[in-house]
């Protein structure tokens, strides 16, 4: 015969006749889980039975069995003797083995067409895939079914099986280790009963559970659910260990790096996309001669009025919009310092660094001074250098230079593109290549030449255009400045030449 999965109760006064029953339904091909209690038929609702055989004297739990809503799938039939006047079906004296899986199949249809698994099995089934440890509660708090990574858990920690198994008051069994366990568990069992009553659908709750070898932690979640029109609590508890560890690691990290915030000398600003301060270290106190408790939570510009007089509010904001950087530096006149100010956005919030420059600023000070009293010494020089090149050239000749001597002078332009370059190196990365000293070796080397200043400004200018052909467009505004500075260092260093030499003498 074609077997239909189904679950059936047959509850039997006669252990006789229960055994036989067994047997028979055995022989048959079906699945006879016997059991001896009615929660021991809740546990068994849960496992693939055809038939649960409920054997004994128990005719009234199997009627208890019948009205539970928690079984209300799984048909609960009543085998007794002539004498219970409650039992679905009466069995002869004597009945032979055809009889009774005859009598089987009129039972059998008796109950609806196709006899559905138990919401029980079919919960059961799909909570055992799940890795979490899971258990259905109804609403007293008694478990209905638990999957195998729950009760695997259970077995590998000690756990209780009486306390922790179906027909287990999970409730009562929380409430229980409350004693030993100390707050979390009592705050876990409040929750719960609470959730049991239906004062609350759901919460999770995160726990230590530590073994003897290891640390481990774990999130429970509790949630309400209703199937088939019967409310049930679903329990599940989540090993979370490795992203406590990873969690722990980055609060330890984030510490840190807030404890070296806070200790070093840079200052460290945080706005927001208003420009609200949201963070600020002790740093920024000496920096902006303001205290922190002034700063936060409001606009950087609201607290410090004299900042908002300045271009940073629209560089700030440059910066937020663009999602971009800026570095730049500025003078606060309440503290009297000169600031550099650094600034990074991610378009939702800007990350500012302040540092006291002061020093460095007027270091730069003296020596742009020095270089422009140096400009004004080789100024004084030409001026002196012209009444000497005024004159015409001592040997009596005129031809310029790039004429007279070709190969020099290409020599020449090459050597001085050489000092532009060194030069311009200088600047841009504070190193020191003596080009002062180089520009002297070209200059007496012109002197000898009687080179003038139309030479010179010859030179200069090939070398000019050469570099700036094949150069950016400030590389080759930067070649200008510095090749301006040369040009009136070497016109200056040629006045001495000229005055070391006899004036009856030419320069060659």
């Amino acid at each position: 015969m074609e077997r239909t999965l189904i679950f059936l109760v047959l509850a039997c006064k006669d252990a006789e006749w229960c055994a036989k029953l067994g047997e028979v339904l055995r022989q048959a091909g079906y699945v006879v889980l016997k059991a001896q209690s009615a929660d021991e038929v809740l546990r068994l609702a849960a496992l693939p039975a055809h038939v649960v055989l409920l054997q004994g004297s128990l005719v009234t739990v199997a009627r208890h069995l019948k009205s539970d809503p928690f079984l209300v799938n799984i048909p609960v039939i009543v085998l007794a003797d002539e004498a219970c006047p409650h039992a679905d079906r009466t069995l002869p004296s004597s009945v032979s083995e055809v009889e009774v899986l005859t009598s089987l199949r009129e039972l059998i249809a008796k109950a609806p067409s196709l006899l559905p698994r138990p919401i029980l099995f079919c919960i059961r089934e799909l909570i055992d895939g799940l890795i979490a440890h899971v258990a259905i509660l109804d609403s007293r708090g008694v478990i209905l079914a638990v999957n195998d990574a729950w009760r695997t858990f259970a077995l590998q920690n000690g756990g209780n099986p009486a306390r922790l198994s179906e027909g287990a008051n999970y409730l009562q069994t929380c409430k229980h280790l409350c004693v030993s366990e100390g707050e979390s568990i009592h705050t876990f069992s409040d929750r719960l009963n609470r959730v049991l009553k239906g004062e609350l659908e759901s919460f999770s709750h995160e726990y230590p559970c530590h073994s003897p070898e290891e640390f481990r932690w774990f999130v429970a979640h509790v949630r309400r659910i209703r199937v088939a029109g019967t409310s049930f609590v679903l329990v599940s508890h989540e090993n979370i260990t490795n992203r406590k560890v990873i969690q722990d690691s980055l609060d330890r990290i984030e510490h840190r790096f807030y404890e070296l915030l806070i200790s070093i000398s840079t200052g460290i600003l945080v706005l927001d996309d208003q420009s609200r301060v949201v963070f600020c270290n002790p740093a920024i106190e000496e920096l902006l001669g303001c205290p922190r408790s002034r700063l936060l939570e409001r606009s950087l510009w609201e607290a410090i009025p004299e900042l908002a007089k300045s271009t940073l509010p629209k560089a700030i904001s440059g910066v937020l919009c663009n999602k971009s950087s800026l570095a730049t530096e500025f003078f606060h006149p309440t503290t009297g310092i000169w600031i550099e100010l650094v600034a990074h956005s991610n378009g939702s919030a800007i990350f500012v660094q302040l540092r006291n420059v002061t020093q460095q600023v007027q270091a730069r000070l003296v020596r742009e001074q020095q270089e422009a009293n140096r400009v004004k010494q080789i100024e004084r020089e030409l001026l002196q250098l012209q009444q000497i090149i005024s004159i015409p050239r001592q040997n009596g000749h005129s031809e310029r230079l790039r004429d007279s001597v070709p190969e020099l002078f290409r020599e020449w332009i090459a050597y001085y593109k050489s000092v532009l370059d060194l030069a311009l190196e200088q600047r841009v990365y504070r190193v020191s290549h003596q080009t002062s000293k180089r520009l002297k070796q070209l200059a007496d080397q012109l002197c000898r030449a009687n080179a003038t200043p139309r030479d010179l400004i010859e030179i200069h200018t090939q070398a000019i255009q050469s570099l700036s052909s094949q150069a950016t467009a400030l590389r080759a505004q930067t070649y200008l400045e510095e090749g301006r500075l040369l040009l009136v260092e070497l016109i200056g260093l040629l006045a001495p030449g000229y005055r070391a030499l006899p004036r009856d003498e030419p320069c060659s």
